[in-house]
């Protein structure tokens, strides 16, 4: 690959944090070689009684499940491991069964057919069985879904599509307004360099990219729909994702009761740089406390 188009995919796939992305890979490394730390799992998914691919995801541990279960939604491109700091976190353990997906496509999970499911919708139909394996085996506890980035603009679509199962929806550096979502010039640019040319996840998290505005387009009237409570946390020096997705999202989520927190001097990677905060908000996410505040600005 030319040094041009490692640039392109470099400021496509958000990866200006190396610094953050490192510390994170010893993380889950630490994680991974941690025995009786997390469990591996994997559900079949099948679509019109054809096989269509199997979703991998861990959880924290495989004791009864009697806790909540909180289940975090990776950006693109990304794996479970993008929020592998959360399995290092006692407070967290202790209160919930934590489950990390590796979304369709991405990580361990596998997708049959020759299209990339790029489409926010076609992600979440992927999604259902895994979710609904979760439900029962949580004694039918509702979940809290955690989503950054693409991730969190799918929670939200996963929520109104199975909103019996779902508790509440924590949005971190998520969009969720379409004309906000519009790609951008070096989208196309390397939409247009040969496929061979790219490794595939830089070439999947474009699709994702080039197709998320009218992903989100397409699921407005049923997001409008949600009535459980959201939560979205939002870096006022975010450059991925414009900080103007919360003043949407105050039109779009009227039936929700909806909470921000602004982070000032905070860029897209949320995750991975403000654990302590989105532990804490996980936390009121579950509780969906009646004294939500609300911030308007950064």
């Amino acid at each position: 690959m030319g040094l041009i188009t490692q640039l392109i995919a470099r400021v496509v796939t958000g990866a200006a944090l190396p610094k953050e992305a490192e510390n994170n890979a010893k993380l889950a490394e630490q994680v991974l070689h941690t025995p009786g730390l997390i469990d591996h799992h994997r559900v079949k998914v099948e679509a019109a009684g054809e096989h269509q691919g199997e979703l991998h995801y861990v959880s924290s541990d495989s004791r009864p499940i009697t806790r909540p279960t909180v289940l975090f939604v990776h950006g693109s491109p990304g794996s479970w491991a993008s929020f592998a700091p959360y399995f290092l976190q006692p407070e967290l353990l202790d209160g919930f069964r934590l489950i990390a997906i590796d979304r369709p496509g991405w990580g361990a999970s596998t997708v049959t057919g020759k299209r990339f499911p790029s489409q926010l919708s076609e992600q979440a139909h992927l999604l259902g069985p895994l979710l609904n394996t979760v439900y029962e085996q949580n004694q039918q506890q509702k979940i809290v879904l955690v989503g950054h980035s693409f991730g969190g603009s799918l929670v939200p679509v996963l929520a109104a599509l199975y909103p019996d199962i779902i508790r509440s929806v924590l949005i971190l550096a998520g969009d969720v307004s379409p004309a906000l979502a519009k790609h951008r010039w070096y989208n196309s640019v390397l939409a247009g360099i040969p496929r061979s040319c790219i490794k595939k996840h830089w070439y999947h998290s474009n699709l994702e990219i080039l197709d998320l505005s009218m992903s989100l387009y397409n699921q407005q009237e049923a997001m409008a729909k949600l009535v459980q409570p959201i939560s979205m946390m939002q870096g006022a020096a975010d450059k991925l994702t414009d900080p103007k997705n919360v003043d949407f999202a105050d039109t779009l989520f009227q039936k929700s009761r909806l909470t921000v927190q602004w982070l000032p001097d905070t860029g897209h990677m949320i995750n991975l740089l403000c654990v302590d905060k989105v532990k804490a908000a996980i936390v009121h996410a579950y509780e969906s406390s009646d004294t939500c505040f609300r911030h308007h600005g950064p």
